[in-house]
């Protein structure tokens, strides 16, 4: 517990507050509690607080602060304004209680319904709202985004021969290269067993998204060490389709990559293909691929 006076300067602390901040009573008596603020929060949120504060002379809520040692961390705060008899406030009243572990647990349970729990990349979930927010971006920006679905080539041999701890150590190391060949603004995620998904957000040319196509092919030809020792070879197979040339919307775009990804594979596999009107159309297809 902290109390100031109408000027909110420190009257007192408990021992609880000197355990919780790692400061002495001393440190603090005379000093404006601003000394705790961690600089997560801006100049808006604290407006917002006084506001309440001076309306309701009261108020709570999540904050960052930071104790002596120069640690950030969470606390469910509420602060309490004491009033005389004619109404005007003498003191402020505060009390902390640290939710570090319960933001742990939220942050936990957050990773676990989003990010694929082997390889750490969004899930399919994850994959959806970035993709919602992608096309109404690209609708609202009059921009383009691609899709590339990717899907690895001789995988299950590994499996089978080196074992599902191999397996998924592959697994791993593929999600890192795939990583390596797009923008922090991209995203790559994983939506099946050996099924993986690029979302190419606001890019300036189709070339653009055949350069980042190229590249994954190119990366994960490229021999893997497993920890046993062995080193083994896979490839990939994967679609590539454009918006708002080969889709309108999420699922149409995602449709069109998907039969761009399998007419790869039944070309042959170990490569690349953009969607065309054709792939709706298997007899076409299969005519397409012949010549």
């Amino acid at each position: 517990m902290l109390v100031t006076n109408a000027q909110v300067e420190i009257l007192r602390v408990n021992q609880a507050f000197t355990h919780l901040f790692g400061y002495a009573s001393s440190e603090v008596l005379g000093k404006n509690p601003s000394i705790f603020k961690s600089g997560r929060h801006d100049a808006a949120f604290f407006s917002d607080m006084w506001r309440e504060l001076m309306q309701q002379h009261s108020w709570q809520g999540e904050i960052w602060n930071t104790r002596k040692n120069g640690e950030e961390f969470p606390c469910w705060q509420s602060i309490t304004a004491v009033c005389d008899e004619a109404g005007v406030v003498t003191n402020y009243v505060a009390t902390h209680t640290d939710i570090t572990l319960r933001k742990a647990a939220e942050d936990e349970v957050k990773r676990l319904a989003f990010f694929d729990p082997l390889t750490n990349l969004p899930n399919r979930r994850l994959l959806t709202d970035r993709l919602h927010q992608a096309v109404a971006h690209a609708k609202r920006d009059n921009s383009q985004l691609a899709l590339i679905f990717v899907d690895l080539d001789k995988f299950k041999p590994v499996n089978d021969k080196h074992g599902h701890a191999a397996g998924d150590q592959l697994l791993q190391s593929v999600a890192h290269r795939l990583r390596t060949c797009v923008r922090e603004s991209d995203t790559v995620a994983r939506v099946g067993g050996d099924e993986f998904v690029v979302l190419l957000d606001g890019i300036t040319h189709s070339n653009d998204a055949r350069q980042v196509a190229e590249k994954i092919h190119a990366t994960l030809l490229a021999p893997f060490q497993l920890t046993n020792g062995q080193r083994v070879h896979i490839s990939s197979s994967a679609g590539l389709a454009f918006y708002p040339e080969h889709g309108q919307d999420e699922a149409t775009l995602s449709r069109h990559a998907d039969l761009a990804m399998y007419a790869a594979k039944a070309a042959g596999r170990d490569q690349y293909v953009v969607y065309q009107e054709a792939m709706e159309r298997p007899a076409e297809v299969a005519v397409h691929q012949q010549n």
